[in-house]
């Protein structure tokens, strides 16, 4: 179930991954650019995706200019102002449609995905059900499909190990979903999940 074929929901253009990730975590509290580097490093989320810091500054510039996100001086003690940033409906509505849309992907990327499962609880939990359902689906059709590539015909070795990889790399991704299914199912606190503290 993609967001294209979602009833009610209009089809928006996918953010890109570094968007969705700033989305995500302003979603979370209103932050600041240099709040959100801090979160970036202490949450390690640029051990699976490298960030620069200059991409979180061009970032949040798209953002504000997309109108996703809206800024707020303030100004504590005797510090410098500095701008404090918080979603919009807009940026709301886009977000969990990245969301959905990097949930459903079937390229195998492993950074889209992750993005995806940080942030899946903004979405209703019956939605991300669906799509993880729908995308395991979609797995065992193509596993299927390899398999019988692989059985049907004597194929190079070069060939045959690049068959086997996408096999194997479907089997993993869909041995994380089954698993993150399960704890789905037992989550109490669906769409109370604060990803990390910005302090």
């Amino acid at each position: 179930m993609g967001v294209n074929n979602h009833p009610g929901r209009k089809a928006i253009l996918m953010l890109s991954k570094i968007n969705t990730l700033l989305l995500g975590l302003i979603a979370q509290k209103p932050l600041n650019p240099y709040e959100i580097q801090h979160i970036l490093n202490k949450s390690h989320i640029r051990s699976w995706f490298p960030i620069a810091e200059s991409s979180v500054y061009a970032g949040i510039r798209v953002l504000h200019e997309k109108g996703y996100i809206q800024g707020e001086g303030r100004k504590e003690n005797n510090m410098p102002e500095k701008t404090i940033y918080c979603l919009t409906e807009k940026g709301s509505e886009a977000l969990k449609n990245a969301v959905e849309q990097y949930l459903s992907c079937r390229d195998l990327d492993p950074v889209a995905f992750h993005t995806g499962i940080l942030f899946m609880h903004q979405l209703d939990r019956d939605l991300a059900r669906a799509i993880f359902n729908q995308k395991l689906k979609s797995m065992d059709e193509e596993t299927f499909l390899l398999k019988k590539q692989l059985d049907e015909s004597p194929k190079s070795y070069i060939a045959e190990t690049m068959l086997k990889h996408r096999i194997y790399l479907i089997f993993s991704e869909a041995k994380t979903i089954r698993e993150l299914l399960e704890k789905v199912e037992k989550d109490l606190l669906w769409n109370a999940h604060p990803i990390m503290d910005a302090e």
